[in-house]
């Protein structure tokens, strides 16, 4: 098992041990941060790229290990990517007929979409 290494703000450990367990004060670590929804808002649209597939919907719901899209299709294709982006042009998608549920550990990266989200498959 690996041990995660906290370093305070003067670069020295600052630790106490609890029945075998060692501890660092919350106010001395830096680069903690949240772990849900600290950069993806409810009611905001975006474009995910998970490990194999690409999604386009509006958030509606979150957790720490799942992101809710209603409004959403998966994207088969979008032709060039950079253009897809700022034009909100895809090549092929899909829509689902509900929502979907995307898990977090799959997501390699998301965008905030700033386009009007597909209403019928192409």
């Amino acid at each position: 098992m690996k041990k995660l290494i906290n370093k305070t703000k003067e670069n020295k450990m600052k630790t106490i041990e609890i029945n075998g367990e060692e501890y660092i004060k919350k106010s001395e670590a830096v680069n903690i941060t949240p772990v849900e929804g600290e950069f993806l808002e409810i009611g905001k649209s975006y474009f995910v790229r998970t490990i194999s597939l690409y999604y386009v919907g509006r958030l509606v719901e979150l957790s720490d290990k799942e992101l809710l899209f209603d409004d959403a299709s998966w994207v088969a294709s979008t032709g060039r990517f950079g253009e897809a982006l700022t034009s909100g042009d895809l090549s092929e998608i899909e829509r689902y007929p509900d929502k979907v549920i995307v898990n977090r550990s799959m997501v390699v990266d998301s965008s905030e979409w700033l386009h009007e989200l597909p209403k019928v498959s192409v």
